[in-house]
């Protein structure tokens, strides 16, 4: 009856089956040496949650997976990769941070900022260089534009926001105490 229910609602709802599946579902298993598409499909096998990873993904990974959710098994899969994973709807898409990757140009957002405090290739250098990469400089209006997938793009920006601020003009004056008396010892 449970699952009359699970199909109805389903049926109705299909994004829902997304959700529900993905709550039920806990994933167990071993990857020693095994091709990271491979465990990938094995996941989306045992889950019955799509999982598609575009042409860039490859590599091989050992990895102990008990009891975890689907998005803790793909953290787990991925950790150290440097693929990153979009959820969407009905499936998560596993990718490439690379800009030259065929798919960049579907997951990255593109934003444009504009610095106040210092020109925008200084505030381009000061970000971490993995970073850099993704920021594209108009110094003629100290304009930056920023193409990276969404959570690296939210880093970038606060990133800048930290960076772009006010220079403090801190005087210190300091006492200078140079008498020298006559006969004194110094």
């Amino acid at each position: 009856l449970a699952t009359l229910g699970f199909l109805a609602l389903a049926a109705m709802c299909p994004g829902a089956g997304l959700a529900l599946a993905q709550d039920d579902a806990l994933i167990s298993n071993v990857f020693v040496e095994t091709d990271l598409r491979q465990a990938l499909e094995d996941v989306s096998a045992q889950s019955g949650i799509n999982i598609i990873a575009d042409q860039s993904v490859q590599g091989v990974i050992t990895v102990g997976l008990q009891n975890v959710t689907v998005e803790e098994a793909l953290d787990l899969l991925l950790a150290g990769t440097g693929y990153l994973v979009e959820k969407n709807d009905t499936y998560f898409l596993v990718y490439s941070a690379d800009e030259t990757s065929d798919g960049f140009a579907d997951v990255a957002d593109t934003r444009v900022v504009r610095v106040r405090n210092l020109p925008g290739a200084t505030a381009r250098s000061l970000l971490p260089a993995v970073m850099q990469r993704y920021v594209k400089v108009d110094d003629a209006s100290d304009t930056l534009v920023v193409t990276a997938p969404p959570d690296l793009s939210r880093r970038i920006l606060a990133d800048l926001a930290m960076i772009d601020v006010p220079a403090e003009t801190n005087v210190e004056f300091l006492p200078l105490h140079s008498r020298c008396e006559i006969g004194a010892e110094i």
